[in-house]
């Protein structure tokens, strides 16, 4: 069995595409979803044991520097691979290697041009973000190689997951990191600082992409065929700027903040949106798989509208009440579990958890088009959506302050709700009304709790209060929803066997 994980994913190079039966096709997409969710909270455990370490030994400045590096290194490299990676995904037909060798060139002469391009301006970027650390501009330059290292496992990454073998994507990943944060802390024990975080960054990110190529190899051939690139450029270009639109709301727009509220009110942001995106990470797990399964079947609607049923349903199970929960609850939690000093973000934690519901119980649309190639709808609301934010976002952060920033996010993203609409023309399913089912549910168990306890003297009986709220909802959605958590209950039965 161990060795049957070595090899590799299809019988011949040529075949890109497993052949996939209705039951394996539901065993993969559980799986996946189970995979990533352990996965989610093993790099969780990871990351903050690390941070713990070496937050302790480096100074915050070295954080911050890093931090800036990264971000400039890793948009580089997305803007010419992410919308490549889902149209590879996404497409129906039979994926050629000529395809597959065409997009990698196409990519990579794009990763050099931006390579270059670091490489020149990167005093003038240590000169605007103040970097002023031992050897900046050289370990600058240094990070620039990872845009390469970013874009050569691209095509193995999505071919994983437009197979839908998300174990062996989780695996490699997580052993990137685990590589990343030990090399970084036993370096920072030596007396290394930032040294430490580039070169461990760099050494996890070449042994990844190298396990990516062993584990999902792809025969590569010296040749471009702009018929192949044709067939992907129109998709891959729309899905770049519907990533863009969300970048620029969740990425960028913090950068404005810290201009106009200084450093406090970017913390006090960082912090209530680390708390109040949490439901939209529990939906990112389901959205994730979705996706390359909604556009294995996108031409059987039978199966397509019962896919999208299951994946509505487990989304709106887990993140309604964890919403409702938030936005009743925001101010004991923040109070009794992170201290008084927080206290100031109450109402940017709600808007943030009011963002992401709305993002959430969009998300299986948002698969759901893409997956089926309306792809240039969904790039337009995500402009829409996007424009919507910046003209709020002026209007309001100067004038509540950060606050405003997920006020602005949470009301322009309910344009996304079009979707929804959209959604009905392609499957049959009453979306809106599984909302509202879910959502009764929520409000029902936790509004008589919040109504009658309002003041909480310790964490214990915070804990107790919430865990009561949990235990009803689910007797709610079990005896009303009952066919769905056994089916759910029955996936995960078959997957542990």
């Amino acid at each position: 069995m161990i060795f049957d994980f070595f090899k590799p994913q299809v019988e011949k190079p040529e075949e890109l595409d497993l052949k996939f039966t209705a039951e394996t096709l539901k065993k993969n997409a559980v799986s996946g979803v189970v995979v990533l969710a352990v996965r989610r909270i093993s790099v969780q455990l990871i990351q903050t044991l690390s941070t713990i370490i070496l937050a302790r030994i480096l100074f915050p400045e070295t954080f911050g520097v890093f931090a800036i590096m990264v971000f400039i290194v890793e948009f580089l490299a997305n803007l010419p691979s992410s919308g490549f990676m889902a149209a590879i995904i996404q497409k129906k037909e039979k994926i050629k290697q000529a395809d597959l060798s065409t997009i990698f060139w196409t990519v990579l002469l794009v990763s050099v041009l931006f390579f270059l391009m670091l490489w020149m301006i990167a005093p003038q970027v240590a000169n605007f973000y103040k970097l002023k650390v031992e050897n900046g501009l050289t370990l600058t330059r240094l990070m620039a190689l990872a845009i390469f290292l970013i874009n050569i496992r691209m095509i193995s990454l999505a071919i994983l997951e437009r197979q839908i073998r998300y174990l062996r994507l989780s695996i490699i990943e997580g052993g990137e990191l685990l590589i990343i944060q030990t090399l970084a802390v036993l370096m920072a024990i030596k007396g290394f600082q930032i040294e430490s975080l580039v070169v461990s960054y760099l050494v996890g990110k070449s042994l990844g992409t190298l396990a990516f190529y062993i584990l999902s190899p792809f025969k590569l051939a010296l040749g471009f065929a702009k018929d192949s690139l044709a067939k992907f450029l129109g998709f891959a270009l729309n899905y770049q700027v519907y990533s863009l639109a969300y970048a620029v709301s969740g990425s960028i727009a913090p950068l404005y903040v810290g201009y106009i509220v200084g450093p406090a009110g970017t913390g006090y942001l960082t912090w209530a949106g680390g708390i109040g995106l949490l439901p939209w990470a529990f939906s990112e797990l389901i959205a994730k798989v979705s996706f390359p399964v909604f556009s294995r079947i996108q031409n059987d609607k039978r199966r397509l509208s019962s896919s999208v049923n299951y994946s509505l349903n487990l989304i709106l199970m887990g993140v309604l009440p964890l919403t409702v929960i938030l936005l009743f609850f925001a101010e004991p939690i923040t109070n009794v579990v992170f201290t008084y000093k927080w206290l100031p973000a109450v109402w940017a934690l709600r808007f943030f958890v009011l963002l992401s519901a709305t993002v959430a119980v969009s998300s299986v649309a948002a698969s759901l088009l893409i997956a089926c190639g309306e792809v240039r709808f969904v790039r337009n609301v995500s402009i829409a959506a996007a424009f919507c934010f910046w003209i709020l976002a002026f209007t309001l952060i100067p004038k509540i302050g950060f606050t405003g920033h997920p006020l602005a996010w949470f009301l322009g993203s309910a344009i996304q709700f079009l979707m929804i609409i959209k959604v009905r023309q392609i499957v049959k399913i009453d979306y809106f009304r599984t909302i509202l089912i879910y959502l009764f549910f929520a409000v029902v168990s936790t509004l008589p709790f919040w109504y009658v306890v309002k003041i909480f003297g310790n964490a214990f009986e915070l804990v107790a209060v919430l865990i009561a709220i949990v235990v009803v909802y689910l007797i709610l959605v079990f005896l009303f929803r009952k066919n769905y958590v056994l089916f759910y209950l029955g996936q995960l039965k078959v997957f542990l066997k």
